[in-house]
C-alpha cells in the first residue's frame, strides 16, 4: 500500500481515538450513577469532561483523516465525531441524544480499529 508508512506513523492518533472514546463510553455510564451517589460533585463540572472528550477525539479524528487513504475511514470518523458532538450539545433536549453518544463513540472507535487496519494490510 502506498503511505503505508507515513500512515503508521500517524496510528498513535488512532490508539488515543479509542482510547479516548472508550472513556467516553464509561464517562456516559458512570455520570448518572456519580450524579446520584455522590451530589456533593457538581453535575456541570463532571459533565464538562465530555467537552474534553470531544477536544481530544477532533484532534485524533483530524490526525487519523489526514493520515489515511481510505475514503470510507475518513468520513466514518468524521461523520461519528459530528454526530457525537451534536449529541453531546443536544443531550438536554432528548434521551436519543443520550442514546446516539453511545452510537457515536462505539462508531469512532470502530472507525480507528479500520484505520489500524487498513494500514496492516
Amino acid at each position: 500500500m502506498e503511505n503505508c508508512k507515513e500512515i503508521k506513523s500517524y496510528s498513535k492518533s488512532d490508539i488515543v481515538g479509542i482510547i479516548a472514546s472508550s472513556i467516553c463510553v464509561v464517562h456516559c455510564i458512570l455520570t448518572p450513577f456519580i450524579v446520584v451517589l455522590f451530589p456533593f460533585i457538581i453535575k456541570e463540572n463532571y459533565e464538562a469532561l465530555n467537552y474534553l472528550f470531544l477536544v481530544i477525539g477532533f484532534i485524533s479524528m483530524i490526525l487519523s483523516v489526514k493520515s489515511t487513504k481510505l475514503n470510507l475511514v475518513k468520513y466514518l470518523l468524521i461523520y461519528f465525531w459530528i454526530q457525537l458532538c451534536l449529541s453531546v450539545i443536544l443531550e438536554e433536549k432528548s434521551v436519543i441524544f443520550s442514546l446516539l453518544m453511545y452510537f457515536s463513540a462505539f462508531g469512532l472507535i470502530v472507525s480507528h480499529i479500520l484505520n489500524i487496519k487498513y494500514c496492516k494490510h
